[in-house]
């Protein structure tokens, strides 16, 4: 399947076809699956810790965040959250908040985008 513009730049196809022929196409799926849903939590997760949890509570769930996005090939979500981390780490708190904002609203880009990949 070819991936939109907009799609590319938010997927790595790649990683798609490494699952598919590592896995198979159905537990490729599941695993795709099971990442998404777990990325929908922390994403969530996220949101309720950047106003008012700890630093370092954010920068361990960004880092999971940034882990997850690159096995299923999101590699901007990816890239974000390692900011993301970065900024919590030195603790500057302005660019945390926009940096996560930006994390959220391409998070959910790359998740619509990954379900629309594996329809």
């Amino acid at each position: 399947m070819r991936l939109k513009e907009r799609d590319r730049e938010l997927i790595d196809d790649e990683v798609f076809g490494v699952l598919r022929r590592t896995l198979g196409d159905s537990a490729a799926e599941d695993v795709i699956e099971d990442t998404a849903f777990l990325l929908v939590e922390r994403l969530s997760r996220m949101e309720q810790l950047v106003h008012g949890g700890s630093l370092s509570e954010i920068d361990r769930l960004a880092r999971s965040i940034a882990d997850l996005a690159g096995r299923v090939g999101l590699r901007t979500m990816q890239r974000i959250a390692g900011d993301v981390s970065c900024c919590a780490r030195r603790a500057d708190v302005v660019a945390l908040r926009a940096v996560v904002a930006r994390m959220i609203r391409i998070g959910e880009d790359s998740l619509f985008c990954l379900a629309r990949h594996i329809d």
